[in-house]
């Protein structure tokens, strides 16, 4: 219940110019391609991380970003097909960030909350197969 509240307070703070309407809205060529550019960015950013830069928290911060952006986009009917892969990228998102991750630091929390996002879209997931049944 936290974890829902959490994320309904995360979409709320959205700007409405930008929010994603996941139900009624088709997906436009322009949301296509900007959950494909983020998807390529994760992969990309993992070899950035290979080894410690002053970019290393930036790019650990926005790989977070875009990982949340395309699980929203995988929930998405419109969306749903352009990330197949998706519980296999947030897999790899935690990895790479939580090689970077120590107790108590801004990129652990990071990391339990991409965790955390993960098994709820795994819970979302199975709900609507259940309804549709």
């Amino acid at each position: 219940m936290e974890l829902d509240a959490q994320l309904n307070n995360w979409y709320d703070l959205i700007p409405q110019v930008i929010k994603p309407d996941l139900m009624q809205t088709p997906g436009t060529i322009r949301d296509t391609l900007m959950v494909l550019r983020r998807h390529q960015y994760v992969r990309f950013a993992a070899i950035r991380l290979s080894e410690q830069s002053a970019s290393t928290e930036i790019v650990i911060h926005s790989v977070f970003a875009s990982t949340v952006i395309i699980t929203i986009a995988a929930l998405n009917p419109w969306l749903v097909g352009h990330v197949p892969d998706i519980e296999d990228l947030q897999k790899f998102a935690i990895s790479t960030m939580g090689r970077w991750a120590f107790l108590g630091s801004c990129i652990e929390a990071m990391t339990l909350m991409l965790g955390a996002i993960q098994n709820k879209k795994k819970m979302l997931q199975a709900n609507i197969v259940t309804i549709q049944r």
